[in-house]
């Protein structure tokens, strides 16, 4: 009988400690996470779920995720104490995964569309992905500055928008396939800070250039180096960046030589990046968004064979390949807005066949434009970790992108500061 004792009173001590939260598997509990110890409220309780909680770190299975006032105020093993806790919602994530929210770090707010129905806009071409953030790469600016207003006051739900604005480009720059308008022309380096300083002051948060202008297949209006370099200094002395559009192998040169943080697109149907421009990217940390499917978007659209679809999509996957090859950050970014396509599959699968596994996609996801872009919209590098006291700005996928990268296209549900901004059943 006394040994029967012992046994329960180890029996007793041993739940005690499971249930304060003191004790955690290395296989099934994310290790160095506080634990909850006795919330009685939440006001969102995610249970059941697979959680990766930064990009190459292992999947924590059977886990719950409490949500208080915009933040993650524990997270634990699914069943310790769940029944505790008095939740306003609960989300029973089986067979889901829960990542930090996404960014998708090109977009625009383009669409006319959004004059008369900005919540269907936005639901469909960034909340339905996964997007809790965004970087808006060229719109008119104060009808985006009022788009970020209303979301940040709640008259809609939405991302956190990033801006990058200016699109400058050099003189007679406007690409041709931009009818109707006409984009502001750098045309000196002494009007480079005027107009740089102009643009921030009205509230971009970073410049857009256009270090290579299309005009025709065999013409391109590139932007010169020195006027770069001007646009780069006046924008990192209020620390902001500059973001270009390179179109060729000459505007990707210029626009790195010029400083700038990031290019965006390859330069399809040019691949070879020389050596020294490719060394000069890794040693300024510039950065690529590299739009993989736009290359077929806009070679179908504009009647192109298929063959010549396939040629440049190629081309644009080889160009990737090498540069993440050689150490480039990556970001991920579609030209959504422009590019009328929302689904993201194809540029996840594109990816994946330039050679970025799961870590490296979620990365360009996750911590890679946190970094660069998150100090103008909070917290930085903590929106990309899925970890205790952090913003509340999650995906929940379909299935495991670890296994299927196009689960990262099967959005279940999007979550903003907490709050659930987009589900995919109708009968949340």
């Amino acid at each position: 009988m006394k040994r029967m004792n012992e046994i329960t009173l180890m029996v007793i001590a041993s739940l005690i400690v499971l249930v304060s939260g003191c004790a955690s598997s290395s296989n099934n509990s994310l290790v160095g996470s506080p634990q909850a110890t006795a919330e009685q409220q939440a006001d969102l309780l995610i249970t059941n779920a697979r959680v990766y909680s930064a990009p190459g770190e292992p999947a924590f299975e059977n886990q719950t995720l409490v949500i208080n006032s915009g933040r993650i105020s524990a997270i634990r093993t699914t069943g310790l104490g769940d029944g505790q806790i008095d939740a306003r919602q609960t989300i029973d994530a089986q067979g889901m995964t829960v990542s930090a929210g996404l960014w998708n770090s090109h977009v625009h707010f383009t669409s006319e569309r959004l004059a008369d129905d900005p919540q269907a806009v936005i639901n469909n071409m960034l909340l339905r992905y996964g997007f809790t953030h965004v970087v808006d790469t060229g719109s008119i600016l104060p009808q985006t500055l009022g788009l970020r207003s209303a979301i940040a006051g709640g008259e809609l739900r939405g991302p956190q928008i990033v801006l990058a604005n200016g699109s400058f480009v050099y003189t007679d720059g406007t690409p041709s396939y931009l009818p109707g308008i006409k984009l502001p022309e750098v045309s000196s380096v002494a009007a480079a800070a005027p107009m740089v300083n102009a643009t921030l002051d009205a509230g971009a948060d970073g410049i857009k250039i256009f270090s290579g202008s299309f005009m025709s297949p065999t013409h391109t209006i590139h932007l010169p180096t020195d006027i770069i370099q001007a646009i780069t200094q006046a924008a990192k002395a209020k620390d902001r960046f500059v973001m270009a559009h390179p179109t060729t192998i000459r505007g990707l040169t210029n626009a790195v030589r010029g400083g700038v943080d990031v290019i965006a697109h390859t330069t399809a149907p040019e691949v070879e990046v020389p050596p020294e421009v490719l060394n000069l990217m890794r040693q300024q940390n510039t950065a690529l968004i590299p739009t993989l499917a736009l290359w077929r978007y806009e070679m179908e659209k504009f009647n192109a064979s298929p063959e010549q679809a396939e040629f440049m999509e190629n081309a644009a996957v080889s160009q990737l390949g090498a540069l993440h090859a050689a150490g480039v950050e990556i970001l991920f970014g579609t030209d959504v807005g422009y590019k009328t396509e929302f689904d993201t599959a194809a540029e996840y699968k594109l990816m994946s066949k330039a050679g970025m596994d799961w870590p490296a996609i979620h990365h360009s996801l996750t911590v890679g434009p946190a970094k660069r872009f998150g100090k103008f919209v909070g917290d930085q590098e903590i929106h990309s970790r899925v970890s205790v006291g952090a913003p509340a700005h999650l995906v929940l996928l379909e299935g495991d992108p670890a296994i299927d990268i196009e689960a990262l296209s099967r959005v279940a549900f999007t979550i903003v500061s907490g709050d659930v901004v987009y589900a995919a059943s109708p009968t949340y």
